[in-house]
């Protein structure tokens, strides 16, 4: 069983949420916090900072960690990626 933790970030301006427009393979549109998947060997604030920028191109600061998530995965095609 592979377990994946993800960094997500709860970026505010002017008193709004920054969330990804996002669109499913059946044209379903839903939005989601910019983040994703850590890598190995990286911490949770890079996993962040990088998937943040990866994302939207903004270049981010953490100010506080709030929470962790973890994806727990039995699926063996999955878990030959990470």
């Amino acid at each position: 069983m592979a377990i994946r933790n993800a960094a997500k970030a709860i970026i505010l301006h002017k008193g709004k949420i920054l969330v990804n427009r996002c669109i499913t393979e059946n044209k379903e549109v839903y939005f989601d916090l910019p983040g994703g998947g850590q890598n190995q060997f990286e911490t949770m604030e890079e996993a962040v900072i990088r998937e943040v920028l990866e994302e939207t191109g903004y270049k981010v600061k953490i100010v506080r960690f709030l929470a962790l998530a973890e994806e727990i995965n039995d699926n063996k095609e999955l878990r030959e990626i990470f």
